[in-house]
């Protein structure tokens, strides 16, 4: 039995952003969604485990842009033989991280076959820093812990802590 809390009205990423087709993300909500994604994976990572359901249909939107992982564990129970390790599957998670933000900048579901054309999207339409933090997910040589204390992510980590501590006052 697998056990989780229930969000009623939640939303996958991939039903808010990609099977509802619209314009572009805007790059706040981008770098919002990322640094609270960056934030799990990180305190999964940080506990010697892997997400390995980093994809735009297991991430859940719940209560305005609060991003959760959802089925997280279930891959563990029935791929528990798996031959890949930790470190390996930790590496897999923020390279799908990437394909997930890209994903999002181009509105359609990114997998390693096409991310070379949402790459040139990427280029096109969104920052400097965005596209090197996407670049640096996607190349598979950097670590959770690299990647959170680099100064384009760790700027945002504060912005977003503001936003959220703003949020809980006016609450």
């Amino acid at each position: 039995f697998f056990s989780y809390m229930y969000h009623a009205g939640s939303q996958s990423l991939k039903e808010r952003f990609i099977d509802q087709r619209g314009p572009l993300l805007g790059e706040s909500l981008i770098w919002r969604l990322l640094i609270q994604l960056l934030s799990a994976i990180r305190h999964v990572h940080g506990r010697g485990f892997s997400v390995r359901v980093v994809d735009v249909a297991h991430i859940i939107m719940t209560s305005g842009t609060c991003a959760r992982f959802s089925t997280v564990g279930v891959l563990d129970v029935l791929e528990f033989e798996t031959r890949k390790s930790v470190a390996e599957l930790q590496q897999d998670d923020l390279i799908k991280l990437g394909r997930v933000v890209l994903s999002l900048m181009t509105r359609a579901v990114i997998t390693a076959k096409n991310s070379e054309e949402a790459t040139a999207l990427m280029k096109q339409n969104f920052s400097q820093d965005l596209q090197r933090v996407v670049l640096a997910l996607l190349s598979g040589k950097v670590n959770i812990n690299q990647l959170c204390t680099n100064p384009l992510v760790s700027d945002r980590i504060h912005e977003e802590l503001d936003t959220a501590m703003a949020a809980a006052d006016a609450l």
